[in-house]
């Protein structure tokens, strides 16, 4: 059958700019409608390259609520800038702004804070330097920022006691962007809940700094067999590894995608194809262990 099908391939180059509807992380692009034309065949949809900006921040804008003994009990909370930190300048950030709050509520000025990051072994610490009253402090969690600088729980410390995190810091926790879609597969994840259906296409590992361009070429013909009978518009989401949740991106990206219809024989090609070496593989692999065999008689 698969003969007898003319080849069919269509190409898009994408500009998020001329999206029809939708916003930049999450956008609709209407096309001339394309069907399958055959009952036996499905679309093959590929990512073919990528240039998008990595523009988006590594830690949002987070509250961080605290609590403090010293000859009484005091509470409030602070909030940190969504930006792109440094250990350092992330720490120094979480001490200003928490020495600020503790003034405003108790009209004490903890000039003793500490913060300090160990560049050898990437770990953070919270605690006083030369603190002489007695003073305890809890920074409530908050995933979003607590994890990064490695800890996992509640930070507490006090004028004897320090804290340091349990994890190395990581400030670069979008290490992976996915770019989604509207079309029905049966590709499966199970990123941030158990395994459940998938709308990824691809996903590309991001491997330069915020502020530079996410360069990709699918150079390993990676695809995607879809469900879709008739295709008519193409939504494209980009997330990345931390939540299956649009980025908050502001900047226009290019992509091109490649949608072509297979005959199903097509489509067991590579599976076939796999099965094929795996046999010659298995009878290698006996081969050999007959003839170490022989030898170690």
């Amino acid at each position: 059958m698969s003969e007898k099908l003319k080849k069919k391939i269509y190409r898009y180059y994408l500009n998020s700019e001329n999206r029809t509807n939708g916003t930049i992380p999450n956008a609709t692009y209407g096309i001339n409608p394309i069907s399958l034309s055959h009952p036996n065949t499905k679309f093959s949809v590929k990512i073919l390259s990528v240039d998008i900006p990595f523009c988006w921040k590594q830690l949002e804008t987070t509250t961080i609520n605290w609590s403090m003994t010293r000859g009484g009990s005091f509470s409030g909370s602070f909030t940190i800038s969504g930006g792109n930190y440094t250990s350092i300048t992330l720490l120094n950030q979480i001490k200003s702004e928490l020495r600020s709050s503790i003034l405003s509520v108790s009209g004490v000025d903890l000039t003793t804070l500490s913060f300090t990051y160990d560049e050898e072994n990437l770990y953070a610490t919270f605690g006083f330097l030369s603190e002489l009253t007695p003073t305890s402090i809890t920074l409530t969690y908050n995933a979003n920022v607590m994890i990064m600088l490695g800890f996992l729980s509640d930070i507490t410390f006090d004028e004897t006691t320090s804290q340091t995190s349990s994890q190395p810091v990581n400030l670069s926790p979008s290490n992976s962007l996915f770019i989604r879609s509207s079309f029905q597969s049966d590709t499966f994840e199970a990123l941030y809940t158990s395994i459940h259906s998938s709308s990824i296409l691809s996903k590309i590992p991001i491997r330069t700094l915020p502020g530079w361009f996410i360069r990709y070429q699918n150079v390993n013909d990676e695809h995607t067999i879809i469900n879709d009978i008739v295709i008519n518009s193409i939504t494209l989401i980009l997330t990345d590894n931390r939540s299956v949740e649009p980025l908050n991106i502001s900047l226009n990206y290019n992509i091109a995608i490649e949608i072509e219809e297979l005959a199903v024989d097509q489509l067991n090609i590579k599976q076939n194809t796999d099965s094929v070496l795996q046999n010659k593989r298995n009878l290698t692999i006996d081969e050999l262990t007959k003839y170490r065999n022989e030898l170690l008689k």
